[in-house]
């Protein structure tokens, strides 16, 4: 990377603040948004529609892992072609972790729709639902960088809200429902899967709608991150196809 690390604070992150990112480096950062998009569209649209991928002769996954391992890819390429930043490396090695551990999940899902109050498989279909997430809440926090970047004020704040979004929407009510729905297993000796199971019951079907909304708003990050790339690859001079 053909350019100077300047320390910005206390905590050694650094931002390429000298020289502005190749054309190469913005190319593959617009790239790698473009596959997070449809990524995250394919992973939600397959999920919802419990669609199933035969691998072997007799054993099925869900297709959701398609949009996963594209989400997988878009990740790989920002945290190849991005800043050099602590904070841009840890965020793109924790969110290329999630969207693994977003695979791996995937035969514990199959699983337990046919045993649905098997702890272990609910905790891991738990697991999955909290790896989506924060991979949403990641996506968001690396576009607000990318705007960050290329000054763009405007974009970094409306990610960060986003972000926002995610955990108060998403994060915080889920990891309440589990935290009550363990308190109740342990408190009147039930079983923790059936505690789950009154807890969905009793959420409002409104709560289950605005959950939606963060999805859509990542998308939209994604794909205003992935604009402002090829718009200052384009200022720059250079014509390149898109993502």
């Amino acid at each position: 990377m053909d350019s100077t690390e300047v320390p910005l604070d206390k905590n050694n992150d650094v931002r390429l603040n000298v020289n502005p990112l190749t054309p190469a480096q913005i190319l593959c950062l617009a790239k790698g948004f473009s596959r997070i998009f449809w990524g995250v569209l394919f992973m939600i649209g397959l999920f919802l529609s419990q669609s199933g991928l035969e691998v072997f002769h007799g054993i099925r996954i869900p297709a959701y892992v398609l949009g996963a391992g594209l989400i997988g890819w878009g990740l790989w390429l920002l945290q190849s072609a991005g800043p050099a930043g602590r904070i841009w490396r840890r965020h793109t090695r924790l969110a290329l972790g999630l969207a693994f551990l977003v695979i791996y999940f995937a035969p514990f899902i199959v699983w337990w729709r046919v045993m649905p109050y098997e702890n272990l498989f609910l905790i891991n279909v738990l697991g999955l639902l909290l790896s989506g997430m924060g991979i949403l809440l990641l996506v968001n926090l690396l576009a607000a960088e990318t705007f960050g970047l290329f000054e763009e004020r405007g974009g970094r704040v409306e990610s960060q809200v986003f972000a926002f979004g995610v955990v108060i929407l998403m994060i915080a009510p889920f990891l309440i429902g589990m935290l009550f729905a363990l308190v109740a297993s342990i408190r009147y000796n039930t079983v923790f899967a059936e505690e789950i199971w009154l807890t969905i019951n009793r959420v409002p079907i409104w709560l289950y709608v605005a959950t939606t909304l963060p999805c859509s708003l990542t998308m939209v990050a994604a794909w205003k991150a992935k604009a402002i790339c090829y718009r200052r690859l384009w200022g720059g001079g250079s014509k390149t196809d898109g993502g």
